[in-house]
Parts: C-alpha cells; sequence; structure tokens
C-alpha cells in the first residue's frame, strides 16, 4: 500500500478526548479555521467530545461504586444474606469474598443467576449457538475460577 497514511481521511482529523483541556474544546467549537466544516457538524463534535471528558473524569468513582457494590452484594450472598451476616458479625465468622475464588460473581452473575445449559436444547438445535453466545458473553464479566467451575460442574 502507498507510504500515505491519510489516504482515506482527507477531511478528517484525530482528537484525543483525554488529552483535550476544556479550553481547547471551546475553541474547536468558535474557531474560524475549520471553516469547511459547518457549524453543527464542530456542535456534535464539541458534545461528543464533552460527553466523553465527562465519562473519562468519572471513570474512578464509577470504578469504585461499581467494586463496592460487587463486594456488598457477595458479602451479602456468602454469608447467606442480610440476617445471616449480622449474626456471623455477632459470633466472628464473617466469610470474606475474595475475588478470584470460585463463588465470587459481578454484578452481571447476580442480575442473570443462570449458570446451566437450557437441557431442552442440544448441540444440533438452532438455538444452541445462541446459548452457548448468550453464557458465554455472560461469563465474561466472571473470575477464571468461577467460569471454570460453571463450566465442568454445570455443562455436560
Amino acid at each position: 500500500m502507498a507510504s500515505d497514511d491519510n489516504l482515506f481521511y482527507d477531511d478528517c482529523f484525530i482528537i484525543h478526548p483525554e488529552d483535550t483541556t476544556y479550553f481547547d474544546l471551546l475553541g474547536l467549537l468558535l474557531s474560524s479555521k475549520l471553516g469547511r466544516r459547518r457549524f453543527a457538524r464542530r456542535w456534535i463534535i464539541f458534545l461528543s467530545l464533552l460527553l466523553h471528558k465527562l465519562f473519562w473524569s468519572m471513570r474512578i468513582p464509577l470504578l469504585l461504586m461499581k467494586n463496592t457494590m460487587e463486594m456488598s452484594l457477595n458479602l451479602l450472598s456468602h454469608n447467606r444474606g442480610l440476617f445471616g451476616l449480622s449474626f456471623k458479625f455477632l459470633t466472628g465468622k464473617v466469610v470474606w469474598p475474595h475475588r478470584s475464588s470460585a463463588k465470587f460473581k459481578s454484578i452481571i452473575g447476580f442480575t442473570d443467576p443462570r449458570v446451566e445449559l437450557d437441557s431442552n436444547i442440544k448441540p444440533g438445535d438452532t438455538k444452541y449457538k445462541a446459548l452457548l453466545c448468550m453464557m458465554s458473553a455472560k461469563f465474561s464479566y466472571e473470575s477464571e475460577a468461577y467460569i471454570k467451575t460453571n463450566i465442568t460442574q454445570h455443562w455436560k
């Protein structure tokens, strides 16, 4: 292929939102150097970059919230609910979940607790591949030990 990397990108530019300042965004919106581009198109680019920057700045609080929710749900699950957790807390026998254990579930695992394949759907059936795709997409959020345990014990 030709050495020109911009062969198909003559009318485009690349912006890295995490490196862009809010002043740069305002300059993008008001710049006369981008006269070829209609204002409506620049407005859409401005809004999308602004939203990307806002989401980028919220990534750490959202990650902390996700980790807290996962740990809370697993703490309740490992200790048989709120009453079991309260009783085990009073007796000093609280079971703390570990992220790498076979019983630790993600939030997706709590919203859809199914781990077994439908026994009515056989490998030759038209729904079989769709079922495998759905279960593997769900398992992609889980730990390696959780996946290995469920595949070896529940899938046959």
